[in-house]
């Protein structure tokens, strides 16, 4: 069942992607994010600067608990809503797992 408050510290969240630590859950999203014209230093800029007003949901998936944010960012010119989901796994230096980046629907 989601739950409205995120399961994950955003300072974590920020020091984790300014340090530069992202797993992609497949390889298909890393495609994906490419396609939509995000590298992965834009994925990680995304990820450094979330807000909380950002937050859209926390859910249990399986042995993961994920957070999901909405997010305006801009990719070839234009202004995106993407749909980012992810866990964080490890602890102190924490690795973010994102598990989906796609435009939102």
């Amino acid at each position: 069942m989601p739950k409205k408050a995120p399961f994950y510290c955003l300072d974590e969240v920020r020091s984790a992607a300014a340090a530069g630590k992202l797993a992609y859950g497949t390889l298909r999203m890393q495609t994906d994010a490419v396609e939509l014209g995000y590298s992965r230093e834009a994925v990680l800029k995304i990820l450094k600067n979330l807000d909380a007003k950002q937050f859209y949901k926390n859910y249990p998936d399986g042995n993961f608990q994920l957070d999901a944010y909405k997010v305006k960012a801009f990719s070839n010119k234009q202004q995106d809503e993407l749909y980012v989901k992810f866990a964080l796994r490890g602890q102190g230096n924490s690795m973010i797992l994102l598990v989906s980046f796609h435009l939102n629907r």
